[in-house]
């Protein structure tokens, strides 16, 4: 061993610089490798996914389940020369199983942690199969959510701005003055309201004794109309059935009987003003006033004859001797 570790150090510089020249070339090729997505040493198994744009992934960015990395992007390519929608190879470590129709999503990991795939692991018993095709998901990124936020908040600032400029424009110098005599008038009557209230408090203490009387004279109408409860009920009672009785009534039928009976009564009236009819024409014709004039003028005649000549209607004969007529 000594001997081979002599021999070893006694190596010339040439042989040295050579064996460093290629370890160095060959740790720049894994390196290179391992940026542009493929790890020499590893055992990764490929699979596929398509997107309408990179969505700010970049070549060895993570892929993730569960919040754990398990694989990385190891390549961005268009799928053709005219489809221009994106490729992402995934290089996924065998030990961890992929299952079929599982979903890979191209999502914002975080604020500062850039953008990255995440699987979303299936229920399916069956294994996927490397150099297959993920279902994909694209979930808009957090610039993206924030843009309507971003809108929002320039049109609230240029809504404050406007206010603002309101609320300088009405607090000028007149302004601020009349402010400051509304608040002075506002103290006066603060004050007038604190004497209001004394004197509000002066007379009910005056009236504590009036007011002790009346609530026990509402105790005492209470207590009356407590005791008196069913006197009440019965009252209501009856007003119930008068209300009942009303409403079985058939008063629809005797208010139209009524309307019929005064529309005659007016077709009455409007004739016998007209003249029409018996009772009109003893009203507005003369001739029966006349005829009852001059029959009570004959009657007079006839009871004025009659007294002074009463022997002329009525003959008293005591011996029977008839008397002479006289003129």
């Amino acid at each position: 061993m000594n001997e081979k570790k002599i021999s070893i150090f006694h190596w010339s510089k040439e042989v040295k610089i050579a064996i460093v020249s290629l370890f160095t070339i060959a740790l720049f090729i894994w390196v290179a490798y391992f940026l542009k997505g493929n790890n020499v040493f590893s055992k990764e198994c490929k699979y596929y996914a398509i997107y309408s744009k990179t969505g700010g992934v970049n070549v060895a960015g993570p892929v993730i389940i569960n919040g754990m990395k398990v694989g990385r992007i190891s390549k961005i390519e268009f799928v053709g020369e005219k489809d221009h929608r994106i490729k992402i190879t995934l290089s996924i470590l065998k030990k961890y199983s992929i299952y079929e129709n599982s979903i890979a999503s191209l999502e914002t990991l975080g604020l500062l942690g850039g953008s990255g795939i995440v699987i979303y692991l299936s229920d399916s018993p069956q294994r996927m199969k490397p150099e297959t095709y993920f279902k994909t998901k694209e979930v808009p990124g957090l610039m993206e959510q924030l843009g309507p936020l971003k809108e929002k908040a320039v049109e609230m600032l240029a809504s404050l701005d406007s206010i603002l400029k309101s609320v300088n424009m009405v607090l000028d110098h007149h302004t601020v003055e009349n402010l400051s005599s509304s608040f002075a008038s506002l103290s006066v009557s603060m004050q007038n309201i604190e004497g209001i209230t004394t004197d509000a408090k002066d007379l009910l203490r005056g009236q504590k004794h009036n007011i002790g009387d009346f609530i026990r004279n509402v105790d005492d109408i209470s207590a009356n109309l407590k005791s008196n409860n069913k006197q009440i009920s019965n009252v209501i009672q009856n007003f119930s059935d008068i209300s009942d009785t009303l409403a079985q009534a058939n008063l629809a039928g005797t208010i139209l009987n009524l309307n019929t009976t005064l529309f005659q009564a007016k077709q009455i009236v409007e004739k016998i003003n007209k003249g029409e009819g018996t009772a009109g024409k003893l009203i507005y014709n003369d001739s029966l006033y006349n005829n009852i004039k001059n029959a009570s003028q004959q009657l007079n005649f006839l009871l004025e004859d009659l007294r002074l000549n009463p022997g002329r209607y009525i003959h008293i004969s005591v011996f029977g001797k008839k008397e002479k007529n006289k003129k």
